[in-house]
This record gives C-alpha cells, sequence and structure tokens, in this order.
C-alpha cells in the first residue's frame, strides 16, 4: 500500500539568512532519502516519517528549494518531535537556477546553456515520465507555451511521483519550452537536464 503523504515544515537559518531549515511537523520515527547536494522542490520527498504505526512520505514544504547543504539527523531512523530540524538548504532563485545551469554537468548534447534560458532538472534519481499515463498525450511538446505553475513531466522513485513544474521567483509570464532532454519512461540522474524553456514576450 503506499505511503500517505504530509508536509514538513521550513524556516529561515537564524545564522545564515540565505539558507533553509525543513523541519519535521510532528512526532515520530523519520528516516532521511536524499543525500547531500540533492536539489529540493516543493513537494519532492525527502523522507519517511512513522507516526503512530502509520508510514508517511514526507514532502519538501512550499519555499523549500535548494541544495540540501547539512543533513541535521543521522542516516537511518530517527526520533523526532515537532519541529527537530532534519536538513539545512541552501535558498536557491529563479536567476541562482539559471545561472548554475551553464556550468553543471548534464546539459542535453553537452550543449552549452545560453544566457536567459531557464533549464529544469531532475531532482532525483529516478525514471522520467513525458506522460501521465501511457495512453495520456505527453504534458508539452517542443514549441509549447507555457506559464509558472505548468506541469511538463514527472520524475518516478520507488512509486513515489516528483511532479516537474515551471516553478520559482521573477519567472516571466510566459515560457517556451526549447528543448527536452530526456527519453520518455527514461532513467535520469540527480541533476540531469529534463526540459529548456525560454523567455516569450
Amino acid at each position: 500500500m503506499r505511503p500517505r503523504a504530509i508536509k514538513a515544515l521550513v524556516e529561515p537559518d537564524a545564522l545564515h539568512p540565505e539558507e533553509i531549515v525543513i523541519l519535521s511537523p510532528g512526532v515520530g520515527l523519520f528516516r532521511p532519502s536524499l543525500p547531500r547536494g540533492a536539489f529540493v522542490t516543493p513537494d519532492l520527498k525527502i523522507g519517511t516519517i512513522n507516526r503512530l504505526q502509520r508510514y508517511y512520505d514526507l514532502l519538501a514544504p512550499q519555499g523549500a528549494r535548494g541544495a540540501v547543504l547539512e543533513q541535521l539527523v543521522e542516516d537511518g531512523v530517527n526520533r523526532v518531535q515537532y519541529r527537530t530540524p532534519l536538513l539545512r538548504v541552501g535558498a536557491a532563485s529563479a536567476a541562482d537556477m539559471k545561472a548554475a545551469a551553464g556550468d553543471a554537468p548534464g546539459a542535453a548534447d553537452g550543449e552549452e546553456v545560453a544566457a536567459g534560458r531557464i533549464v529544469l532538472r531532475s531532482p532525483t534519481d529516478g525514471i522520467f515520465y513525458r506522460r501521465p499515463d501511457p495512453q495520456s498525450p505527453a504534458y508539452v511538446e517542443v514549441g509549447a507555451i507555457v506559464a509558472p505553475g505548468a506541469q511538463l513531466g514527472l520524475v518516478e522513485v520507488m512509486k513515489c511521483f516528483n511532479q516537474i513544474r515551471l516553478e520559482g521567483d521573477g519567472l516571466p509570464v510566459r515560457c517556451e519550452v526549447v528543448s527536452i532532454a530526456a527519453e520518455d519512461a527514461g532513467e535520469v540522474a540527480l541533476g540531469q537536464v529534463l526540459f529548456v524553456l525560454r523567455a516569450r514576450d
């Protein structure tokens, strides 16, 4: 039976304003699933939590975006309380993501991503899907015009589906899908480029 899902909590890091801390939403037994360096986006599974003998997928909350800088609990099972710190994350804006994209490995066919383009990367290792099910059309095709919040694909890890959405601060109102860099139903790695978009007037 697929676990239910609950959202973690988030707050700014008191000592480092540009960073955030992801917190436990309650008492339970937490097992982390993200390594250092993994990129966190809202609704990404960050681990599992056992509360009153029920297992839940613990999802990153809204506002949690950036790379895992430090895991604040041990590997394996941890007893946690309400607001126990779980992960320290380097907050990243859309501009940060675009600036980093040209230098990061995994660009489609090795091409350099031009300035001003928006790159969406896989938040985890898994299987990439361009459509919600085999009978449905793809979420987007090359040339499609999309708005912030649009879903472009899915990455599945152990039956947990991470939505790939156009999200972030300061995004253009309209974006064009320039390329789709991963094969439908193919394996992808953490940080691998999935989509490249550009702003449209």
